[in-house]
């Protein structure tokens, strides 16, 4: 008989409204992480192998006040990207978590997707009310 690998469902609970978008980290020494948008404005932080709770971001300087629907890690995982209904695009340093994020974009329309491009210097969005792809030059900081 053959040694058939099985995966099992993980189920992680925290969300009070539906998950719009899930992101998987680069492994990294740590291991992996993934990060889930939500209607409940909050996305939250896991261990990516046992799905569980590292961190919420919300109640801080900064936090969204509407659906986040995007979420994406940086290459080297140092920073995290979100945007939502809001328009506002956030960064997150996974190395200050007390820190406010910096805004890089107050667009005119609410986003459906987020991704991290050459070498995290550039990121890219579409919006789902304007149709279309933007693109944004990420200063260092």
């Amino acid at each position: 008989m053959e040694n058939k690998k099985v995966a099992v469902p993980l189920v992680s609970h925290g969300h009070s409204r539906p998950v719009v978008d899930l992101f998987y980290s680069p492994i990294t020494p740590d291991g992996f992480f993934l990060i889930s948008a939500s209607k409940d404005s909050s996305p939250m932080l896991r261990n990516g192998e046992s799905g569980d709770w590292i961190g919420t971001f919300q109640s801080h300087k900064g936090a969204h006040e509407h659906i986040v629907r995007a979420c994406a890690f940086s290459e080297d995982t140092h920073l995290l990207l979100t945007r939502g209904v809001e328009k506002i695009l956030r960064i997150y340093d996974m190395n200050g978590p007390d820190a406010p994020p910096r805004e890089v974009d107050k667009s005119l329309g609410s986003v459906r997707t987020v991704a991290w491009l050459h070498s995290d210097e550039t990121i890219l969005s579409s919006c789902s009310d304007m149709g279309g792809v933007r693109r944004f030059p990420v200063k260092k900081s």
